[in-house]
C-alpha cells in the first residue's frame, strides 16, 4: 500500500469518527444524568484527533499509520456500540460506561504517535527555535545529571565525615552538630534544585511567549492612532514583564540557595578534618586548645562563595572565638 492510499484511508476513518462521535455525544447526553457517566478522557481523545487531522500525514510513516489506524478504528466500535445501546439490556448502565471508558482509555496510545508528528511538524521550520529548546535541554539535563551526581558524593561525604567525628571526638555532640550542618546542606540543595527548575520552566515560559508573539503578530492600520494602538500593545508588554521579572526573582532563589548551601559545606569540611588533629594532639592540653579554637573559627566563619554580594560575606567570628577561649582559660 502506498503513503498516499495509506493517508487517504485514515483521512477517510478520522471523517467516520466525527461523524460518530457527534451521534455519540447526543445518546450520552440523553443517558449521564441517569447513569451518572464517567467522561474522564472521552473528550481528550477527540482532541488529539482533531490535531491529527489537522496534520498533513504523508510525513508519518506506513507503520505508525497502520498503529493509528488500529487504535482509531477500535474507538469507532465503542462509538458504534454507545450510538445502537438499548437501555433495556441486563447491566445497562455498566456496558455504557464500559464503552466511554474504553474509547478514553485510548489517550495514551494516541498520543505516544501523535504528540512527537505535532511537535516535529510545528517546529520543522522554527531552526533559530529549535536550537535554542535543544540548547536549554542539554543544560537542564546535564544540571540535572550534575545535582544527583552531587548529591549522591555528598551524602557519602557527609557519612564518613560523621563517622570520623564520632571515632576522634569519642562524644555524640560533635556527631549531632555535624548533622546539623549536613541538613542544612540537604536543604539547600534541595530549595537549589527547586529555584533552578523553576527558573528552567519560567525560560520556557518566556521562550514560548516570545514564539507565539511572533507566529501571532498583531495586525495595526496605518490609520490607527497611538491611543488606539497602546491598548493592543500594553497587555503583551506587561504579561511579558511579568514573566521576565520572574525569571530574573526565581534566579536570584537559587543563588541564594546555591550560597547557603556552600556555606553548610564548607563547614562540614571543616569539621572532616577534625579527626586528624585531635590525633596529632595526642594528650596535648595546648594543642587541642588550639585545635578547638581552629575548629570553631572554620565552623562558624563563611568564606566567599560568589553566588551573593560580598558585603554580606565573610562575617567575623571574632566574638565566637573569645567566647571558647575565655572557656579554655578557666582553670
Amino acid at each position: 500500500m502506498s503513503k498516499q492510499t495509506a493517508e487517504t484511508e485514515l483521512k477517510a476513518l478520522l471523517a467516520k469518527i466525527f461523524e460518530l462521535r457527534d451521534t455519540a455525544d447526543k445518546t450520552i447526553s440523553t443517558f449521564k444524568d441517569g447513569f451518572r457517566l464517567n467522561l474522564d478522557g472521552y473528550e481528550e481523545v477527540f482532541t488529539l484527533l482533531h490535531e491529527l487531522n489537522e496534520l498533513n500525514t504523508l510525513t508519518i510513516g506506513e507503520r505508525r499509520i497502520a498503529e493509528l489506524k488500529s487504535t482509531i478504528q477500535l474507538i469507532e466500535n465503542q462509538l458504534k456500540a454507545i450510538t445502537t445501546f438499548n437501555p433495556a439490556v441486563q447491566n445497562a448502565q455498566q456496558n455504557f460506561q464500559s464503552y466511554i471508558y474504553t474509547t478514553g482509555t485510548q489517550y495514551d496510545a494516541l498520543f505516544s504517535i501523535i504528540a512527537p508528528i505535532v511537535s516535529y511538524t510545528r517546529l520543522n521550520n522554527l531552526d533559530t527555535l529549535s536550537d535554542i529548546f535543544s540548547s536549554l535541554f542539554r543544560e537542564v539535563k546535564e544540571s540535572a545529571n550534575s545535582q544527583i551526581s552531587a548529591i549522591e558524593t555528598m551524602k557519602i561525604e557527609a557519612d564518613r565525615i560523621l563517622e570520623g567525628i564520632k571515632k576522634a571526638a569519642g562524644v555524640s555532640g560533635v556527631a549531632n552538630h555535624a548533622g546539623h550542618f549536613v541538613a542544612e546542606a540537604k536543604s539547600h540543595k534541595i530549595g537549589k534544585n527547586i529555584w533552578l527548575a523553576v527558573t528552567g520552566l519560567l525560560a520556557v515560559g518566556l521562550l514560548a511567549t516570545c514564539w507565539h508573539f511572533v507566529q501571532n503578530p498583531m495586525a495595526i492600520a496605518k490609520e490607527e492612532t497611538i491611543l488606539q494602538v497602546v491598548p493592543k500593545v500594553l497587555p503583551k508588554l506587561i504579561f511579558f514583564s511579568i514573566l521576565y521579572y520572574s525569571i530574573i526573582w526565581a534566579g536570584r532563589q537559587y543563588k541564594t540557595h546555591y550560597h547557603n548551601y556552600v556555606v553548610n559545606r564548607h563547614r562540614v569540611n571543616a569539621l572532616s578534618t577534625f579527626e586528624t588533629f585531635v590525633n596529632a594532639a595526642n594528650n596535648d592540653e595546648q594543642t587541642q586548645n588550639a585545635i578547638l579554637l581552629k575548629t570553631t573559627e572554620s565552623i562558624f566563619s563563611q568564606q566567599p562563595t560568589g553566588f551573593i554580594g560580598a558585603e554580606n560575606e565573610a562575617q567575623n567570628p571574632s566574638q565566637i572565638i573569645e567566647i571558647v577561649k575565655n572557656l579554655n582559660s578557666k582553670p
